[in-house]
């Protein structure tokens, strides 16, 4: 805020400085008579925001008291007035506030100095770490944004070139049924020729009747050939006749685009209007503190949660139920955490930092004895380093679930067995009629059959 000259006739003049003791704004005039007047006054140059500059004095208004006491409510150097129990004229704003004087606070202010150095160099430190990762961050987010509106241009545009060619579809319908069931340009033209044409074949005709021209064998051939054209001709004349006769129906025939109600239209006008929606998914915290995925990799797995969204509905949370290095790695200690837990992420990494999983809607369950195995429409297996989904078959066996080697998507896509970190039998599986996409062997592994889990998590998606 620009302060202007405390004189009355220079008070739309721009103040160059201030002077505490008169507690008055100076322009350039003034301050020259200030000095002059008085020697000892400390006068503050406003080059800087008058909010920072300490003077020593209260700047609330009406107030002309030093700031000799401190108000550790509001952490904030206060005048006589301030704390003053009668309010008048804007005195006494921290009557009931924690006053102390200013003495008295100076020991505490200087031992937490101390703290808040420390604070601030640590501080520094961040900020010098974090400026070079927001223009990282904010690089990224313009280039997330700009290929955010690359595919909703490209969305439209396939919407705009599908509505042109569906245009032009019927718009050459048009043409064609009226040709077809009226006439066209060039039925007109053949119908101004009818009259001389058929005069032509008339005249031909009478010209070849002589009976004495027909005994002539040499000019046979000739003769049979201009009866050929004649008939072709009547029936040429006839078949543009009967087209001319059908505009007689004109008024009968009707040849409409549909729909042609207005509420039809409108009602399709609305839906594109409305076509499309820019909706924010976030997932704050998503797999805080998780040795396998950083939230900061959104961008690299978002693909897994945007499948589970399109089988589901919107995630609202993902909770972290079990992870084998924190909560123990035996089957028993699997089953504490997730027996029954439906909707859920398996996240595995290996010794050779490979790292993949699936989901299932169903879960695993503990069984007792036997091995049963079930079906699972919505399940699917993933690979993060390929960033790509391998769902199971519809209606084909997706999950097998038995009490000593579990969890395991069926026919060995992916095998767990016994203590996952310690254990050997941990393997992936080859090509299999249970789950689709796969190209080749072990893909999950990228082509190796068993491996060594480094840590193991489930989370449970909340819808």
């Amino acid at each position: 805020m620009e302060e202007k000259c405390s004189l009355d006739k220079h008070k739309e003049v721009k103040a160059i400085n201030y002077c505490p003791e008169c507690k008055i704004y100076m322009c350039n005039k003034c301050d020259n008579y200030h000095s002059e007047l008085f020697l000892n006054h400390h006068q503050v140059k406003l080059d800087k925001d008058i909010n920072l500059i300490f003077t020593g004095f209260c700047k609330e208004k009406n107030h002309l008291d030093k700031l000799e006491y401190f108000c550790k409510t509001h952490n904030k150097l206060v005048c006589a007035s301030c704390i003053a129990k009668i309010k008048k004229n804007g005195k006494g704003e921290h009557h009931d506030c924690d006053i102390y004087l200013n003495k008295d606070i100076k020991e505490e202010k200087k031992n937490k100095l101390k703290n808040n150095i420390k604070t601030l160099e640590d501080l520094l430190k961040t900020l010098e770490n974090y400026s070079n990762e927001i223009k990282i961050i904010y690089e990224k987010l313009n280039k997330d944004k700009e290929e955010l509106k690359i595919n909703i241009q490209k969305v439209f545009t396939k919407i705009r070139n599908a509505l042109n060619d569906r245009e032009d579809i019927l718009l050459s319908e048009v043409d064609q049924k009226y040709s077809e069931i009226f006439m066209n340009e060039n039925t007109i033209k053949q119908s101004e020729n009818l009259p001389g044409k058929a005069r032509i074949s008339l005249e031909k005709g009478k010209e070849i009747v002589d009976e004495k021209k027909w005994d002539n064998k040499n000019i046979i051939n000739s003769l049979i050939n201009d009866c050929i054209n004649i008939e072709n001709e009547i029936n040429e004349i006839n078949k543009i006749n009967t087209t001319i006769q059908k505009l007689n129906n004109y008024d009968k025939t009707e040849i409409m685009f549909s729909p042609k109600e207005e509420n039809k239209i409108n009602e399709f006008i609305k839906s594109m209007i409305s076509f499309g929606k820019i909706e924010i998914n976030i997932y704050n915290g998503v797999f805080d503190n998780s040795t396998i995925l950083l939230n900061k990799e959104y961008n690299n797995y978002k693909f897994i949660l945007n499948e589970i969204e399109n089988r589901n509905s919107k995630i609202k949370e993902l909770k972290l139920i079990y992870r084998a290095t924190r909560d123990g790695d035996s089957i028993n200690n699997f089953f504490k955490k997730c027996n029954e837990i439906q909707n859920i992420i398996l996240l595995i990494k290996t010794h050779n930092n490979t790292r993949f999983g699936g989901y299932t809607k169903i879960g695993f369950k503990k069984e007792t004895s036997s091995t049963k195995i079930y079906k699972d429409n919505k399940a699917f297996v993933f690979s993060l380093d390929k960033k790509k989904i391998y769902p199971v078959k519809k209606d084909n066996d997706a999950i097998r679930c038995c009490y000593c080697c579990c969890p395991q998507f069926y026919n060995s896509t992916i095998y767990l067995y016994g203590n996952f970190l310690s254990g050997t039998g941990n393997l992936v599986g080859k090509v299999n009629d249970n789950y689709e996409g796969f190209s080749s062997d072990y893909e999950l592994n990228n082509g190796i059959e068993k491996f060594k889990v480094l840590d193991l998590e489930i989370y449970q998606i909340l819808f």
